[in-house]
């Protein structure tokens, strides 16, 4: 009985992160909120077209949406997913569609040093959310 719960564990783990595309995201590093974007109350979506090469890797990610500082740091996340493992019928390099949803919340109880809150929708999307930036506050040392 006790192997039986556990093995039912693990299978749900190992597909946590698995899409309705049969993609599996097995290393995603944490995203930014960047501090300019914040300043400038910059929100919206970045829909990321990322090409992923046979060891998992993105080789390529080309973003579109709102303002450019959020579609850079978009992009410079989703070069370093890596996806897998893969079947063997599987054609690469493969095409997928990350959304990257940026988002204020002037409610949230952050500090500017906090990293921001992510939800994950894998491997199909993330919540990025963080506090703006209060204007006159010193973000920056002279």
């Amino acid at each position: 009985m006790r192997i039986s719960i556990l093995l039912v564990s693990l299978l749900l783990c190992s597909c946590n992160h698995r899409g309705p595309d049969g993609l599996r995201v097995i290393n995603l590093p944490q995203p930014d909120y960047p501090v300019e974007a914040r300043e400038q109350k910059v929100q919206g979506t970045v829909e990321v077209d990322v090409f992923i090469g046979t060891d998992g890797r993105v080789i390529a990610a080309v973003g579109k949406g709102t303002q450019s500082t959020l579609v850079h740091a978009a992009e410079q996340n989703a070069r370093l997913w890596v996806f897998g493992p893969f079947s063997t019928a599987s054609q690469f390099p493969i095409n997928h569609k990350i959304a990257y949803r940026y988002e204020l919340c002037a409610d949230c109880k952050f500090t500017i040093s906090d990293s921001p809150i992510i939800k994950t929708n894998l491997p199909n999307s993330l919540d990025i959310i963080s506090q703006p930036v209060v204007s006159g506050y010193p973000l920056r040392k002279p």
